[in-house]
Order: structure tokens, then sequence, then C-alpha cells
């Protein structure tokens, strides 16, 4: 059962009401000036994909690319151009065009997303027209989908905003969250759950929250669970729109820990049971490739190329007497 203080509840609540008072008048004020005029396109692509467009009447000629974060498996799947209403009604309000797709597939779509937001574009410059500056953005996941986004197509983009894309590493973040689970299956689980190869994702995650919250009626199983928590990097304070907690109230760093595990429990069992789907169908393309005597593409498309020689250049096999030697210079697969 989860539990909170009556102590942190009450400014908390306080402080929501106002904060509900002023989005309130500040909605109020911003949907009157963005729904004015304002033209909405809707369509599906062939490969299942849907997308949204809203262009404003007084558009100043930028867009803005919105790709979404991580849609759990099975979850509803509807196109989004914005991650946030208040930042969507200023940019319509200001002149900025949106648009987004819902991507083919849930989960964790990049390839998908790398393919679908493209097509938003080409068929954005078809329907609207060709937008003077196209910005990308996207949160968590789809922060990783912008940064992918001008990796492979630099020349459609202006610039980019990446919020919360993990993108210092993504292998060690994953990781932390591999710890944090397999610490707490050792301390609090005797083992029970599957942190990998997991064949129960959302039994697992049921399982998990539990326990979890079972644990954090003792001292023993508070301690157990701040120490699993700091494998994941996970704060003591996670409410921006509260006090930071004194660094000695251990109480509150430790709930605000066990509420962090809790949101956090997706990444351990669900999404970790499709990246393992999805690294087992890599595999299965590599091995179907190189029987073939070829390679995978690599990149957005998925299938296998045949393997092309690198031709040999001055650069890679010059010699100290700037001549080229052929045992330097070979043409390489």
């Amino acid at each position: 059962m989860k539990s909170t203080s009556l102590k942190s509840i009450a400014p908390r609540n306080l402080f929501a009401a106002r904060l509900l008072v002023a989005m309130t008048l500040l909605v109020s004020s911003l949907t009157s000036g963005a729904q004015v005029g304002l033209k909405t396109y809707t369509g599906t692509f062939d490969d299942g994909a849907t997308y949204l467009m809203e262009v404003p009447r007084d558009w100043n000629k930028t867009l803005f690319l919105y790709s979404h974060g991580l849609n759990f498996l099975g979850n509803p799947n509807p196109p989004a151009d914005s991650g946030d209403l208040l930042v969507r009604l200023y940019l319509l309000s200001h002149g900025y065009a949106l648009a987004g797709s819902s991507y083919a597939t849930t989960g964790v779509a990049i390839e998908d997303a790398l393919r679908d937001q493209i097509l938003v574009l080409d068929k954005f410059k078809e329907l609207v027209g060709q937008p003077a500056r196209t910005i990308a953005w996207g949160h968590s996941m789809g922060g990783h989908t912008t940064a992918g986004l001008l990796q492979y197509h630099p020349e459609r983009f202006s610039g980019a905003v990446s919020l919360c894309g993990g993108l210092a590493g993504s292998v060690g973040l994953n990781n932390e969250w591999l710890d944090a689970a397999f610490a707490f299956n050792v301390l609090l689980a005797s083992g029970s759950l599957e942190v990998a190869h997991i064949t129960d994702p959302f039994g697992n995650l049921d399982k998990f929250e539990q326990l979890l919250w079972d644990a954090q009626s003792t001292p023993q199983g508070q301690a157990r669970i701040a120490l699993a928590a700091a494998l994941m990097d996970s704060s003591g304070w996670i409410d921006p729109f509260t006090p930071e907690p004194d660094p000695t109230d251990y109480a509150t760093r430790e709930l605000n820990q066990a509420i962090a595990m809790d949101e956090s429990s997706g990444n351990f069992f669900p999404l970790r049971a499709d990246w393992e789907a999805r690294a087992q169908a890599t595999a299965a393309l590599h091995q179907l490739c190189g029987s073939a005597g070829s390679v995978p593409t690599g990149g957005i498309e998925l299938g296998c190329r045949p393997r092309r020689p690198q031709p040999c250049t001055a650069d890679r096999g010059r010699s100290r007497g700037g001549q080229l030697r052929d045992s330097e210079c070979q043409l390489r697969w």
C-alpha cells in the first residue's frame, strides 16, 4: 500500500491548487489565439502510422516536428504533434505549425519512427507547403528519435530539441535499470522476478509493485529499496513543485526513491521484454543475411544487401615514404 506523509501533502496540494488556477487562465487565453483559423490535417500512411498536422492561420513558415516518447505495447496509438498542452497552444498562437505521427508500431519503435517522421515532412510539403525552417523535437524515446532524424537526414532540419533523450549513453542508462532490477530481485524478491529473458512482463510488473510497497512498510525494506534505487541514480527529490527535502530528512528522500522506482518499473519489465524481442529479431536478421553471403542494411530499413568492397584510398594505405604498398592497401569488405 502506497503511503505519503501528511506533512508533505498539505503544501503540495496548496501549490497545486494555485498552479491549477494560473494554468486555467493561461490555457484560456492561449486557446482563443491558437484556434482562430487553425487548419488540421490527419491521415494514414501505407505502413499503418497515422499523422496529425496543425497549421495556424498566420503561419510563420516554421514547422515543429514532434516525436513522441515510448508507448507501451498494446496501448492506444494516436498521432501526436506536441507533448504538452501549454507548449502546443503557445506555439500555435505564435504562428508555428506542428506535426507528428503515431509511428507504425508501439514499444521501442525507433526504426518506425525514423521512417514515419520523414513521411510526415513529405506529406506536410504536399498538403501545406515547404517550411522555411523545420525544428525536430521530442521527449524521452522521442528525444532519441530526434537525434536519429538529424543523424540520418541533416539536410531536412534547421535545428532540434531533444528532451530527456538519454543521449549521453543509452546502453549505460539501460544497464542502470537492469542493475536496479537485479538488486531489487535479490534483496526483496528472493530471486522470484524475471529481470532478463522475460516471458511475462506485466505479471512481473504487478509482482514488483506489490513487493515494493510491502517493503516500504518496514525500516529494513526501506533501506533495501534505497540501495536498489541508488544503482539507477534515483534522486531523493523528484517533485519540482515541492521544496527540496533536507539532506537529513532520510524518510522523505527514501520515499521519493521508492516512488521513482515504481514509476520506472515499466523500464524493468515490459520495456526490457520489448528490447529483448527486438534484439533477437536483429540477431536473426544478421544470421539470415550472413547465410546468404550478405550483410544487414542498417539504418532505418531492415533487410540484406550484398557485400561491397571498399576501394583503396591514398590515405588508407600510405607508407612512410608516401608510396602505397599492396600489404597496406587491400580491398576491404
